[in-house]
């Protein structure tokens, strides 16, 4: 295979790339071979709590930040957000449409150095009418 990340396969991908205006890292992150990290919720006993590891790897991010997920509602987490973005780190966002459904207002992550994308998962309508929305996966 040529031209080929292992994240991306742009030569194959029926979809055009999303736009990334604010900047993506030329170099990727030094990668530690060897180790694996699990974390739970709940936690495991003495382990911290995933929400509070998810805060840390915000709060050190440098390059950029991308976080793709079904609801974002927790409060810290948005502000850790806004503080990266204010830092100059360029921070993505892909939420699942539901999200937007239930109340969730955008308003939270308006910030100059953010994008947010809402994205659903495919429509499908059966032969008698009924109409069924998939999920983002």
């Amino acid at each position: 295979m040529e031209n080929v990340c292992s994240t991306y396969f742009p030569c194959r991908s029926d979809t055009p790339a999303p736009n990334l205006d604010l900047g993506w890292p030329e170099k990727g992150p030094s990668v530690q071979t060897g180790g694996v990290a699990v974390h739970t919720s709940p936690p495991a006993e003495g382990e911290p709590p995933v929400r509070q590891i998810v805060r840390q790897h915000l709060q050190k991010a440098g390059q950029v930040i991308a976080i793709v997920t079904d609801r974002l509602t927790d409060s810290a987490i948005i502000g850790d957000l806004h503080t990266a973005a204010s830092r100059g780190v360029p921070v993505y966002v892909i939420l699942n449409q539901r999200s937007i459904q239930e109340n969730f207002t955008l308003n939270r992550l308006r910030h100059p150095n953010m994008r947010v994308r809402v994205l659903g998962g495919k429509t499908f309508g059966s032969r008698t009418g009924q109409t069924v929305v998939g999920e983002m996966k």
